[in-house]
Order: structure tokens, then C-alpha cells, then sequence
């Protein structure tokens, strides 16, 4: 569950692959349910920082970008080869570059471009001996 940037939504995931869309203050209603995003348990989510999307990820392998303005997934990466755990992200630099970054059970930590029109991922950051 996340706060968008705002603080004034809330996007809640959970293993029946929905996304839910809650508005935090009274009356703290629900606006909208993803249900078709993932094709497994949703197990992570992050508003983005630089346009109206939200990033999940999800048992099924991907990262999926999904435009709350309009409701639809506009982009679906084959991100990993194990289940994806965990993502974050940030603006990088001062380009106003959102990077996204995700972790899975298949050892590895991928960053990628956000935005509707990227998607793009530098190599693999492979899991070190440190725990």
C-alpha cells in the first residue's frame, strides 16, 4: 500500500491481482479497482513521481505501467525470470529522468526508464555474496 505524491490517494495491491484506488480523506472513498493489470498476485506498487502512472509489479514476471487518467496498462515488461518482489523509484539527476527499480527472486536488481513511452533497462545489477 502507498501514499501517492500528493498524499491525498492511496494505491493498495494484493495476491487476488487487483490494485485498489482509495482516496484518503472523508468520506475515504474507493475510486477504482485494476483488476486485469497482472495475471498474478500484485505484490508491489509505487506512484510515479513525473506523470499520472503507476508502476506494479507481480508474481507473474512483470513490470507493468498502468495511466490512472484513463484506467489502462500502457506498458507490460517481461522484467524478470523469477517472481518480482519489490520496486521502487526516484527522479535521477536534473533531467527529470524517472528511474524504476525492481528486485526478484531470480537474484537480480533491474533499473528501468519510467514513463509512458519508456521502458527501457540498463544491464542487470547481479546479487552480491552480501546479505
Amino acid at each position: 500500500m502507498r501514499f501517492d505524491p500528493t498524499g491525498q490517494n492511496i494505491a493498495a495491491c494484493s495476491a487476488d491481482r487487483g490494485i485498489s484506488l482509495w482516496r484518503t480523506y472523508p468520506p475515504n472513498t474507493n475510486y477504482g479497482l485494476l483488476s486485469t493489470i497482472h495475471k498474478a498476485p500484485v505484490l508491489d506498487l509505487q506512484w510515479s513521481l513525473a506523470s499520472p502512472l503507476l508502476y506494479t509489479v507481480s508474481a507473474d514476471q512483470t513490470l507493468a505501467f498502468t495511466n490512472l487518467t484513463t484506467g489502462r496498462r500502457v506498458r507490460r515488461l517481461r522484467a524478470h525470470r523469477g517472481i518480482i518482489n519489490a520496486l521502487d523509484r526516484t527522479l535521477a539527476g536534473g533531467a527529470g529522468v524517472e528511474l524504476i527499480a525492481t528486485a526478484s527472486d531470480d537474484g537480480t536488481v533491474r533499473v528501468w526508464e519510467g514513463g509512458e513511452e519508456a521502458g527501457r533497462s540498463p544491464s542487470p545489477c547481479s546479487r552480491s555474496g552480501a546479505r
